[in-house]
């Protein structure tokens, strides 16, 4: 039915003067009426393009022969808020092939420069830290498990940190393990965010 506005009409709402005001057929005009080229229904499982890779997806790969080995690794990338939901992918993969125990920690570290997008850490495994450079969007560290995520600011700035935000709203929301620290106000040191070490229970 996407695409369809042949299918829609506007009703009038009885006795509603204001709402009867609204005028939808500039929303209902069928653009793509005369041109078969433009299609208006899906026409593969996913929006991704062909070419497309998430930041998760490439983080993955490279890390991924340092998570079969147990053996640590230091990596470092440029994030933007596009990237959402970072080291979710990696954490997946060391939850499957270790389980709830993960690694031991520190032994995946990622290192990221920029503003991360939604979701930043969420499902954290044990033995991953993050470390970002910049600033993070809403919901850091969601339904972690383990690991420890560390927010800075930037060292060239024109802004004064502790007078900023550099992370979101709903920090660790459903978290059952690991850290996160971000930078303390007013002194520029870090602060820690909150500690859950509930791996045992």
């Amino acid at each position: 039915m996407v695409g369809h506005t042949e299918c829609l009409r506007q009703r009038e709402v009885p006795g509603h003067p204001k709402a009867n005001t609204l005028k939808l057929a500039p929303l209902l005009v069928d653009v793509a009426k005369d041109d078969s080229t433009m299609i208006r229904h899906a026409t593969r499982a996913r929006n991704d393009g062909p070419d497309d890779r998430t930041l998760d997806d490439i983080i993955l790969q490279d890390a991924k022969d340092a998570i079969s080995d147990g053996r640590p690794i230091s990596l470092s990338y440029k994030i933007t808020n596009v990237n959402r939901s970072v080291g979710t992918q990696v954490s997946g993969e060391i939850g499957y092939q270790y389980g709830e125990e993960g690694l031991p920690e520190g032994t995946i570290e990622l290192r990221f420069n920029g503003s991360s997008g939604q979701s930043f850490g969420t499902f954290l495994a044990p033995g991953v830290r993050l470390i970002l450079t910049g600033e993070a969007n809403d919901y850091v560290g969601k339904g972690m498990s383990g690991g420890e995520i560390i927010i800075k600011a930037i060292a060239q700035r024109k802004y004064t940190p502790q007078d900023c935000i550099i992370l979101g709203n709903t920090v660790m929301y459903g978290a059952t393990g690991g850290g996160a620290l971000r930078e303390r106000p007013r002194r520029g040191t870090l602060l820690r965010q909150e500690l859950w070490r509930n791996r045992d229970r």
